[in-house]
C-alpha cells in the first residue's frame, strides 16, 4: 500500500473517531449556536427598529404633521455627538429600520455571520478543536502504536487533513444554518410590514467582496486550527493550550502591529464593512500585502513545527 493510501485511510479513521467521539458534533453545535445568537440579535434589532419607526410615525401624525410628505423629504442633521439635531426623525427612523431589516437578507446574513464568527469565535473554536485532535492520542496512550505502524510524518499528515476537513464542514454548516435561519427571520419581520412601507426601503445591502470574505474567513480558521494543532503536539495535552488561547483571545491586548490579530484586522477592514452588530477594532497600520504574507508564514510555520516537534519526540516516550 502506498504512503498516500496509508494517509488517506488514516485520515478516514481520524474523521470516524471525531464523529463517534462527538468531537466534531460538539464543535459544530457550539459554532452554529453562537452564530444563531447573532442572527437572533439581528432579528430583534430589525423588529425593534421597525417598531420605533411606527411609533415615531404615529406620534408625528397625531400631532398633525404630514408624515407621508416627511418620508419623501431628505434628512438634515446639525450639531455633533449627543447634541445632534435631526430635522426629519420620521425619515431617519424609516432608514434605520430598513437598514436593520436588510441585514437579514441573504448576502448580508453571510457577511454578518462571517464578521461575528471569524474575528471572535472561529479562532477560538477551531484552535480548541485542533488541540483536542492533536492531544487525544497522548491522553489515551495510543500515539506510540500509531507512530510505529505508519510513521510519524504520515500520522501527523492524516491528523492535519482530518482537521482541515473538519474545519471546512463546521464552517459550511455554520454559514448554511445562519443563512436558513436568517431567511426565516427576515420573512417573519417583513410579513407584518405594509407593502407601501416596504417600497420605501432602500435596496438590500449586497457586499461586493462576498467570495473574498468567505475565503479569508476560511483562511483565518485554518490558521488558528494549525496553531492549535501545533500547541497540542507541543504540550501533549489539551488543558494548558486551551487556557493559553482563552487568555490570548480575551484578556491579552493586541501586542503591536505584527500581532496576528492586528494583521487579520488590517485585511478584514479592507474586505468587510462591519455594518452589522459586530465592530472590529481599528488596526495599527501595516500594508495588506505584508499582513497577508506574514499570516501565510504563520500558517506554514505552525504546520512545519508540528512535524518537527512530533518527529523530535521519542515515540517510545510519548
Amino acid at each position: 500500500m502506498t504512503s498516500t493510501n496509508v494517509i488517506l485511510n488514516r485520515t478516514k479513521k481520524e474523521l470516524k473517531y471525531q464523529w463517534y467521539s462527538r468531537i466534531i458534533w460538539i464543535t459544530m453545535i457550539i459554532s452554529v449556536s453562537i452564530s444563531l445568537l447573532n442572527i437572533y440579535g439581528l432579528k430583534s434589532k430589525a423588529a425593534s427598529s421597525y417598531d420605533l419607526y411606527v411609533r415615531t410615525y404615529n406620534l408625528y401624525k397625531e400631532e398633525g404633521m404630514d408624515v407621508d410628505k416627511m418620508l419623501d423629504m431628505p434628512i438634515n442633521i446639525s450639531g455633533t455627538g449627543t447634541e445632534q439635531v435631526v430635522d426629519n426623525p420620521v425619515r431617519l427612523r424609516l432608514e434605520e429600520a430598513a437598514t436593520s431589516i436588510n441585514h437579514l437578507t441573504i448576502n448580508s446574513i453571510v457577511t454578518n455571520t462571517l464578521e461575528w464568527m471569524t474575528f471572535v469565535f472561529f479562532p477560538l473554536i477551531f484552535a480548541i478543536y485542533s488541540i483536542f485532535i492533536a492531544s487525544y492520542d497522548y491522553k489515551y496512550k495510543t500515539v506510540s502504536i500509531k507512530a510505529t505502524l505508519m510513521g510519524p510524518s504520515q500520522l501527523i499528515t492524516s491528523k492535519i487533513l482530518s482537521i482541515f476537513l473538519g474545519v471546512l464542514v463546521v464552517f459550511v454548516v455554520t454559514l448554511f444554518s445562519s443563512l436558513i435561519t436568517g431567511v426565516i427571520f427576515h420573512n417573519q419581520v417583513i410579513s407584518g410590514i405594509a407593502e407601501q412601507t416596504l417600497t420605501r426601503f432602500d435596496d438590500a445591502i449586497v457586499p461586493n467582496n462576498l467570495t473574498l470574505q468567505i475565503l479569508f474567513s476560511l483562511l483565518v480558521s485554518l490558521i488558528f486550527a494549525s496553531i492549535g494543532f501545533f500547541m497540542g503536539i507541543l504540550f501533549k495535552s489539551a488543558l494548558l493550550p486551551v487556557i493559553l488561547f482563552f487568555v490570548y483571545d480575551f484578556i491579552i491586548p493586541v501586542l503591536g502591529k505584527f500581532d496576528v490579530r492586528n494583521l487579520i484586522s488590517v485585511i478584514a477592514h479592507d474586505i468587510f464593512e462591519f455594518k452589522g452588530r459586530f465592530q472590529l477594532f481599528k488596526p495599527t497600520p501595516v500594508s495588506e500585502v505584508t499582513s497577508f504574507i506574514i499570516l501565510i508564514i504563520v500558517f506554514a510555520l505552525s504546520i512545519f513545527l508540528s512535524y518537527a516537534s512530533f518527529n523530535k519526540q521519542s515515540k517510545y516516550n510519548m
